[in-house]
């Protein structure tokens, strides 16, 4: 009972985190400029006081289902429920995750799942995914420490470099 109230908690705080982080977000849904500018006087000479607290801020838009999966997942994953993150993830994909920086977290977190409970060729097919999108795409430095997935992951690399 305690473990299911913590995983709600921590599955509320990612999404709690992904919801303030596409809000901080000024291009979301859309490209740079395309929100329209708050209204000020008009050029007719219009002295109505400009109510810039209902004007300037925009409401922010929900993740997208895909985003909000993979803010579970994630966070599951970081609970050690590995069966929860792994059946999040492959939803997240399935609702169709749209942008590079999520997939990336998507392959990587999955591989990661994969890695800790003894799976290594679903594990190495992961990193595959992630180094397909961005042949680029590395673990950060304290990634790379982790026993269960540094190697794999390195050996996986190796053939993207060559």
């Amino acid at each position: 009972m305690k473990r299911q109230w913590i995983l709600e908690c921590c599955l509320l705080i990612g999404l709690t985190t992904l919801v303030l982080l596409v809000a901080g977000c000024s291009t979301v849904g859309g490209s740079a400029g395309s929100r329209p500018s708050s209204p000020g006087p008009s050029a007719q000479g219009n002295t109505q006081p400009n109510n810039s607290a209902t004007t300037s801020t925009p409401v922010p838009e929900r993740p997208s289902a895909g985003a909000a999966a993979l803010g579970q997942g994630i966070a599951a994953f970081n609970l050690g429920d590995y069966g929860v993150a792994e059946r999040r993830l492959m939803e997240s994909f399935k609702l169709g995750l749209t942008n590079t920086p999520d997939l990336l977290k998507g392959h990587k977190t999955q591989a990661f799942v994969y890695c800790v409970t003894a799976r290594t060729a679903m594990c190495e097919k992961s990193f595959e995914a992630a180094l397909n999108i961005d042949r680029k795409f590395a673990l950060s430095p304290a990634e790379r420490q982790q026993p269960a997935w540094s190697q794999i992951f390195a050996k996986v690399q190796k053939r993207y470099v060559s």
